[in-house]
């Protein structure tokens, strides 16, 4: 599939200064600048395994199919890992999962997906968290995506955060991805604000690389079988890609790293 080039390259036609035979100074400052230049256009993704949290982290990733969605033949979703993923190690749990280990292999993550309470808040929170919670020391809560009732989400995401703080203090409240609309990540940031909490944006996830964030019916999935089967429908393909997942994993320990220490 086509990729936009690096915009940061660009052809130059004439140089901006011209040398003078035999001075090493010049070439020395030209090997400089070529160096940085190619730093400067490495994304902050060359980093895969960071390992600077080395406690052991027991992590519940709350969320929806972006966390994890079970195998759905009737919707062409033939994976049980986090959905538009290519591979379970691709999904944003198991990459958050893996930069954790770097640091501390004891450390684990585990999903759990309550979309149907973002579809009903009469749903008891309790119900759906109190089995999963237990030995956790930290939670990440991503939710919002399927909220049709974006008035009453506002209060009710504050019943999940005191649920899962009952549980642990470390907790990482994360904004919408099919859905970046500031109104939509205002609930769930006021909710981490008054809690003192750290939360992460994903209004700005574009910024961070030249790639595409969705899937396309060009990239490779693979089955619970290993096997690769092609990805057409359009509501699967609104979910992040592996690219995305990484950048939200990323930008999850980096929360962990800078607001809670060891």
């Amino acid at each position: 599939m086509y990729r936009k080039p690096c915009r940061r390259y660009r052809t130059v036609k004439e140089p901006f200064f011209k040398l003078k035979s035999g001075s090493f100074v010049v070439v020395l400052f030209m090997a400089l600048m070529a160096s940085s230049f190619t730093a400067s256009c490495s994304n902050d993704d060359d980093d895969d395994a960071p390992s600077d949290i080395t406690r052991t982290m027991n992590v519940l990733f709350v969320g929806n199919s972006i966390a994890q969605h079970s195998y759905r033949e009737d919707i062409g979703w033939l994976s049980d890992w986090g959905m538009a993923a290519t591979k379970r190690e691709n999904d944003v749990v198991h990459q958050l999962q893996g930069m954790l280990k770097a640091g501390n292999p004891s450390s684990s993550v585990t999903p759990c997906n309550i979309a149907v309470w973002e579809r009903d808040f009469t749903i008891d929170i309790d119900e759906l968290l109190s089995d999963t919670l237990r030995n956790r020391n930290a939670v990440v809560i991503m939710l919002g995506e399927n909220v049709l009732d974006l008035t009453t989400f506002k209060t009710k995401i504050n019943d999940v955060v005191d649920r899962c703080l009952e549980q642990t203090p470390m907790v990482v409240l994360v904004g919408c991805f099919i859905h970046r609309e500031k109104e939509r990540e205002k609930a769930t940031r006021d909710a981490a604000e008054r809690r003192h909490l750290p939360f992460v944006s994903l209004l700005t996830l574009e910024t961070e690389t030249r790639e595409d964030l969705c899937p396309t019916i060009d990239d490779t999935y693979y089955d619970t079988n290993g096997k690769t089967y092609p990805l057409s429908n359009p509501s699967i393909l609104g979910h992040p890609n592996d690219m995305a997942m990484k950048l939200i994993a990323k930008r999850i320990y980096k929360a962990f790293k800078e607001n809670f220490k060891e």
